[in-house]
C-alpha cells in the first residue's frame, strides 16, 4: 500500500469511529464522548457541498410488483402509485422517520433497479420522472481524495452507509442517517444525493418535497439475471460470542 492509499485509510478509519461514536450516542450507549456534536461540526461543510439539480432533470424509480393477482404479472403501476407514499402511509427509511414521506430515485434505470433487490424473472415498474423546477440537493457523492479535510472524510463515510443495505431486522439500523437527513432539511436542502452499493454506474437521490416531478412514462420490464459473487471469510478469534 502506498502512502497515500495508507492515508487515505487512516481517514476513512477515523470518519468510521466518529459515526460509531455518533450512532451509539442516539442508540443511548455512550453520554461521555462528544457524539452530540458530530452533525453541528458538519453543517458548514455541508452546506457547501451543495447541488443544483435542474429542471426537467430524468430521475427513475422501480418498484417490485406487488405479491399475488395475475394483473401484478401482465400490468405496471399507475402513475399515482409510482410517487412516495402519502405521510400517514410512509414506513421509516434511509433519510426519513416513520411518517415522513421522501421520494427515493436513482439516476439510472440499472440502479433503480438494483436498489430492491430483484430475483431472476421479478417484474418490476419502471417510472422514468422529470423535475419539474430546480432542486437543490446535498450532494454526498464526490470524494475526500486529495484533501486532509477531516471533515470531508465524513462526509464520504455517511454517503457509503447511505448507499449499504441493512438487515431487514435492524430496526435501528437508519437512526443516524435518519437525523441526518432531518439536520439536511434544517440546512433547506431540498434533497440528497448519496452513493449506491449495487455497483451499477450512477447515483441515489432521496427527494424531499415528493411534488417536484412528474412522472414521463412507466415502462415494465422483467430481471432476466442476478448475478451473485462470493468468497470464503475466515473466521476471527478474537470477536467470539462465546461467554467463558
Amino acid at each position: 500500500m502506498d502512502d497515500e492509499s495508507a492515508r487515505r485509510l487512516g481517514q476513512m478509519l477515523k470518519a468510521f469511529g466518529r459515526w460509531e461514536g455518533f450512532v451509539s450516542h442516539l442508540q443511548g450507549h455512550r453520554y461521555e464522548d462528544e457524539s452530540p456534536l458530530y452533525l453541528q461540526r458538519l453543517e458548514e461543510t455541508m452546506a457547501s457541498k451543495g447541488l443544483v439539480l435542474d429542471e426537467g432533470t430524468r430521475l427513475y424509480r422501480a418498484r417490485l410488483m406487488p405479491a399475488g393477482g395475475w394483473l401484478s404479472s401482465y400490468k405496471p403501476l399507475d402513475a399515482k402509485e409510482m410517487g412516495a407514499p402519502p405521510a400517514h402511509l410512509a414506513s421509516a427509511g434511509r433519510l426519513n422517520y416513520q411518517g415522513s414521506s421522501v421520494l427515493y430515485t436513482a439516476e439510472s434505470q440499472t440502479v433503480a433497479i438494483s436498489e430492491v433487490r430483484p430475483w431472476n424473472g421479478a417484474r418490476i415498474s419502471m417510472a422514468t420522472l422529470a423535475l419539474n423546477r430546480e432542486l437543490r440537493v446535498l450532494d454526498l457523492v464526490t470524494t475526500a481524495d486529495g484533501t486532509g479535510d477531516p471533515l470531508l472524510y465524513d462526509m464520504e463515510w455517511i454517503s457509503h452507509v447511505m448507499g449499504q443495505p441493512q438487515h431487514r431486522d435492524d430496526m435501528s439500523a437508519y437512526l443516524g442517517t435518519q437525523r441526518f437527513g432531518a439536520v439536511a432539511r434544517d440546512l433547506g436542502f431540498e434533497g440528497v444525493r448519496y452513493s449506491s452499493a449495487s455497483g451499477a454506474a450512477g447515483a441515489n437521490v432521496a427527494i424531499f418535497d415528493t411534488e417536484a416531478f412528474a412522472v414521463v412514462q412507466i415502462d415494465f420490464v422483467e430481471v432476466d439475471q442476478v448475478a451473485v459473487y462470493w468468497k470464503e471469510v475466515e473466521e476471527d478469534p478474537s470477536w467470539s460470542t462465546s461467554e467463558d
